[in-house]
């Protein structure tokens, strides 16, 4: 087998400032379960995924002095920034949804032509209160500094009151649930593989909301109607290229009781994740999941 060329380190932040108590612990829960994860796969040989788990690193950012939380745009973008610049593919799981703002911000300062793919149950440009200068976990888009550089579009929205023009100038494609419903998964894929064929550069931004709240309960704000596991691995299996360089994962709160449903179905969610990014760099025959892929 060839030398495996990429690392990926898992970031883990405990931000949930601005949104709905309860995201931070959702972060610590999964960073201690996912660093046992790879600590074990690490040791049983047996396993697929022994060969990408020394690839593998994880690490938790705590907030513990005033100067933490002040500076936290210009630290989660350093240390993201930092990934690349060691040519690392970073996993970013964080509270609530804001806390991906400095990881948008910092595609914009790059000179790379970057989509943002956004899967999302809400289009959080929320102006009730009539306030975009007050930023929370449904209005950071109004934060994002977009320019040339990077593009975004939306995947999942079931938000039946905000207008279109909220998010003019802001999100450049929506693809909502009545349109998967209508027009089928597919579809969406063929659609999604022909945009991405402008860009240099892709980062799939999960917030865990999108899912259906039959299958993620612990979050801020669950939604019916929303996408089940099967339509998310085939939208994900479709779209997924080389062009990927980052991922991000948010809104898993875990003070919610859901009768322990939604950190199962994430952690198993994260793991296909990282064998989606090594897919290429293992042997898809050893996988009794991956077979038909071959």
């Amino acid at each position: 087998m060839e030398k495996l060329i990429k690392k990926v380190k898992i970031l883990c932040w405990n931000f949930s400032l601005f949104g709905g108590e309860g995201a931070e612990s959702g972060v610590e829960e999964l960073y201690s379960s996912l660093k046992e994860m790879i600590s074990d796969n690490r040791k049983n040989k047996e396993l697929y995924q022994h060969e990408i788990a020394s690839h593998l690193s994880i690490i938790i950012y705590d907030y513990l002095e005033v100067k933490e939380y002040v500076n936290w745009q210009s630290s989660i973008k350093k240390h993201y920034a930092n990934c690349f610049k060691k040519n690392i593919l970073p996993i970013f799981i964080g509270g609530n949804h804001l806390s991906v703002l400095p990881i948008y911000n910092y595609y914009t300062e790059t000179n790379t032509k970057t989509l943002i793919i956004s899967f999302d149950a809400h289009v959080d440009a929320y102006d009730y209160d009539k306030n975009k200068t007050k930023m929370n976990h449904g209005n950071f888009l109004f934060h994002f500094k977009k320019n040339n550089n990077v593009d975004l579009i939306h995947i999942g929205n079931r938000e039946l009151s905000l207008k279109r023009s909220a998010v003019d100038g802001i999100i450049n494609n929506i693809f909502s649930m009545q349109y998967i419903i209508d027009h089928g998964v597919d579809r969406l894929i063929e659609e999604i593989c022909e945009i991405s064929k402008q860009y240099d550069e892709i980062h799939l931004d999960i917030d865990v909301d999108v899912f259906d709240q039959s299958i993620i309960g612990a979050t801020g704000v669950p939604m019916p109607f929303g996408l089940y596991p099967q339509q998310m691995i085939k939208i994900l299996s479709g779209i997924w290229s080389e062009k990927i360089v980052g991922l991000s994962i948010t809104e898993f709160n875990s003070i919610i009781n859901d009768n322990n449903k939604s950190k199962p179905f994430l952690m198993w969610f994260i793991e296909y994740l990282i064998l989606l990014i090594y897919r290429n760099d293992i042997n898809k025959k050893d996988s009794v999941f991956f077979w038909e892929l071959i």
